[in-house]
């Protein structure tokens, strides 16, 4: 997709980076917007949910939607030692970060 459609993948990426940033600003209105799609509305899993996760789209150390490659190796040893990959593959080829410059 990166090779045979790149303005799509940054469009995607400039998207997809501008909601959570939207939502980073205002969480009440994340949880909203998703209720808007669960099947159950539990308003306050929910907004426990998008907090647990905050922290993990917004470190405070980098932008939003930063890779730092020592997270992939860590993510990806992980999976590896649950047996949730059908194949080893090089993990530096998942760690693109070009798109996020643009």
């Amino acid at each position: 997709m990166i090779n045979e459609h790149p303005e799509i993948v940054t469009r995607f990426l400039r998207a997809t980076l501008k909601g959570w940033r939207t939502a980073i600003e205002n969480p009440e209105l994340a949880v909203s917007a998703t209720l808007d799609y669960a099947a159950d509305e539990y308003h306050d899993m929910q907004a426990e949910m998008f907090s647990a996760v905050i922290p993990l789209v917004h470190t405070g150390q980098d932008p939003i939607g930063w890779m730092q490659a020592d997270m992939w190796d860590g993510m990806y040893q992980t999976l590896l030692d649950q047996d949730l990959l059908a194949q080893e593959f090089d993990v530096t080829t998942a760690l693109a970060t070009g798109h996020l410059n643009k």
